[in-house]
């Protein structure tokens, strides 16, 4: 009886010490795991702030993608219908984190050589803007006797042409001007389209536009619904005029 009475005193005193054990074993396993959790993030922040300077790393080093100095070649990527008688061109860049970085307001030179194998010149207005990776566009009309034109409509993808720039003297800067008025034809939008994508798509800028844009039939009219959908958008800083 004694012995017995004795076990059971000691019992309930066992199970309080068990319970001390597994409570002190859950709480060394939590603090393990959190510690791993916080190992984990850490490692995690750490990839990807390396990853990140690399990326910087590389984007600083990487070249002008044009030059005024001299031509430099970029292949066709791109070619699809605009209208009845013009395409838009796209181009790939040297590298897909390159940016073409034309100030807003410049064009681009472009040489192609024809059938005789003579060289053409033109200047044309990429439609993408300064900030566009990897590629630029250009929308050009096709005529059945332009020089220009008929090398672009022959070109097959993964051709080049060759591009300088940027060129000219005008160069926008946000808010320079309070309105602006434009008067354009045919394919002369395109340095138009490139202020106003410019001036509309950044909310720091509160330039005014009107727009007189002419042309042969109404089925001529280039970019149309990007320019209207810049005047529904913005109806009381962009008026258009057909």
């Amino acid at each position: 009886r004694v012995a017995l009475a004795s076990a059971l005193c000691r019992a309930p005193r066992r199970s309080r010490n068990a319970m001390a054990l597994e409570d002190a074993t859950v709480g060394l396993v939590g603090k393990v795991l959190d510690n791993w959790l916080l190992v984990g993030i850490t490692l995690g922040v750490m990839v990807l702030a390396s990853y990140l300077m690399q990326m910087t790393s590389v984007l600083k080093t990487l070249p002008a993608a044009i030059s005024k100095a001299e031509f430099t070649s970029f292949p066709l990527i791109h070619v699809e219908n605009v209208s009845h008688n013009t395409k838009l061109f796209r181009f790939g860049l040297l590298h897909p984190r390159q940016s073409l970085e034309l100030p807003i307001g410049k064009h681009i030179s472009v040489l192609g050589y024809d059938e005789n194998n003579e060289e053409v010149r033109r200047p044309y207005t990429p439609t993408t803007l300064a900030d566009t990776l990897g590629h630029f566009d250009l929308v050009v009309k096709i005529y059945p006797q332009g020089k220009m034109s008929q090398i672009f409509d022959k070109l097959t993808i993964g051709k080049t042409l060759k591009f300088r720039g940027p060129m000219g003297r005008f160069k926008y800067e946000p808010n320079m001007k309070a309105f602006f008025g434009m008067v354009a034809g045919g394919t002369g939008i395109t340095p138009m389209f490139q202020v106003i994508k410019a001036i509309l798509e950044n909310p720091r800028d509160k330039t005014k536009l009107s727009l007189i844009f002419g042309n042969i039939t109404e089925d001529d009219i280039l970019l149309k619904s990007e320019l209207d959908g810049f005047q529904r958008t913005h109806p009381d800083r962009l008026e258009i005029f057909y």
